[in-house]
């Protein structure tokens, strides 16, 4: 799979499972993500990045949003030179409410790392966890370059 490429298999993969993009569930979420991860990307180097916390950004649908960020990010090099990064995001979005504001997590994963041991500690993860019972109100699939 290319860069160019990521945003369809992981939409592929979401609707696989019977993901709604109007309530979104985590549990598929992360499934689809997982399944996605499993794809070797050529010509990059291949990142992960999640991220959980209340957000207030201006393309968000929902503000302020209890937000899960899964990110998978491209490293572009020309001439052996490091380009940019080009990142895929799939965000699940929550009305913020005060309960939410413990539940917090950044993780990263360096292209080459294991992926499965990774995947297992974020599912693990307290913030993960708590969120399992959050009711999602709105999703966000894209792909940018930063």
């Amino acid at each position: 799979m290319t860069p160019s490429q990521a945003a369809l298999d992981l939409e592929r993969r979401l609707l696989a499972l019977g993901f709604d993009f109007s309530q979104p569930s985590l549990k598929l979420a992360l499934k689809a993500f997982r399944e996605h991860l499993s794809v070797p990307v050529e010509g990059v180097s291949d990142y992960v990045m999640v991220e959980v916390g209340t957000n207030d950004f201006e393309f968000q649908p929902i503000r302020p949003a209890f937000t899960i960020d899964l990110v998978r990010q491209f490293g572009h090099f020309e001439d052996g030179e490091f380009s940019h990064y080009e990142q895929l995001h799939l965000m699940l979005y929550a009305p913020a409410k005060q309960e939410f504001g413990e539940l917090q997590m950044s993780e990263f994963c360096d292209d080459g790392e294991e992926r499965i041991p990774f995947l297992n500690a974020v599912e693990a993860n307290r913030a993960i966890v708590a969120a399992g019972s959050v009711e999602f109100a709105a999703c966000l699939l894209d792909q940018w370059d930063v």
